[in-house]
């Protein structure tokens, strides 16, 4: 047996990233170019879900919380109810759900705001919080979102910013040998990805330098498309690094002693390293994937 989820137009690409618990379901929409949406359903009664909020979807409602907390016009961010159309000049991209299901990460990302072109934002981030039912903000979040108007701008922000891949839960962070288990299965899968990309690249470019036929501009490309991927595991491997060690300065003092919880002890200054790159470790994967 079956239950629809929502209908969408068939040219809208659509992926769905279910909650730990499995009462939630987030919905990633892209619509073409820089524009692309979200939504976010419940469990409900049996196989239904329904719409965490019916009166706007959770696109809008991010880019309203993003307006409210940046002190930007109402209007002037994406919106289906003024200003530009939702989700037009706009991205809202999923991040990661929360170990204990608690939290939902996603990221903003826009341009255009006043009629500028330069003027936008890069990977601000903001949480759902599934106990509460409203987005909301902690320190690790409002740290990382200083500087989205400055990394808009500046590629080297970008390339040396530790974006967030991990959302923290509510409550305490798993046990040190559970994210080290979960870190080692996730960064031996992220370094197999990488290292099948770079074998199908490095094939394409010695077959194209035996093939008389390949045109040195193809050949060219092949070369480029190597060194890239290449580039692009060492920037993640320093991201990486970046993030983790970002995360661990926002722990508190008692994290950091190490105590002993309700249901398992806890070494938090590595369980805050690895349960971060392990899930930052799962993002990339994903993402080679595509």
């Amino acid at each position: 047996m079956r239950e629809p989820l929502d209908d969408h137009p068939d040219t809208t690409a659509v992926s769905y990233i279910i909650s730990p618990d499995e009462k939630w379901i987030y919905e990633e929409k892209t619509y073409g170019h820089l524009m692309k949406g979200g939504e976010l359903y419940e469990h409900g009664k049996g196989l239904k879900f329904r719409a965490a909020n019916k009166s706007q979807s959770f696109a809008e409602m991010a880019w309203r919380f993003f307006a409210k907390e940046e002190r930007v016009e109402p209007d002037d961010v994406p919106s289906s109810s003024g200003g530009r159309d939702c989700c037009e000049e706009g991205l809202i991209d999923f991040v990661a759900w929360s170990p204990d299901s608690g939290r939902l990460l996603v990221d903003l990302r826009a341009r255009d705001f006043g009629g500028k072109r330069d003027r936008g934002v890069h990977e601000w981030y903001v949480y759902f919080n599934t106990k509460t039912g409203k987005l909301e903000l902690t320190d690790y979040l409002r740290r990382l979102n200083k500087g989205a108007w400055k990394r808009f701008k500046d590629e080297k922000l970008r390339e040396n910013f530790g974006e967030a891949a991990s959302a923290e839960p509510l409550g305490e962070l798993p046990s040190e040998a559970e994210s080290k288990k979960h870190y080692e299965a996730a960064d031996r899968r992220v370094k197999e990805s990488f290292q099948k990309l770079l074998d199908i690249q490095e094939k394409q470019l010695q077959q194209s330098i035996h093939d008389e036929q390949t045109s040195p501009t193809q050949r060219q490309i092949f070369e480029e498309q190597l060194q890239s991927s290449r580039d692009m595991q060492r920037s993640w491997i320093k991201t990486r690094e970046i993030g983790a060690k970002l995360y661990l300065t926002l722990a508190t003092n008692r994290q950091r002693r190490g105590v002993t919880g309700n249901t398992w002890p806890i070494a938090p200054r590595h369980a805050h390293l690895r349960s971060r790159e392990s899930w930052s470790t799962h993002r990339q994967v994903n993402n080679l994937r595509e």
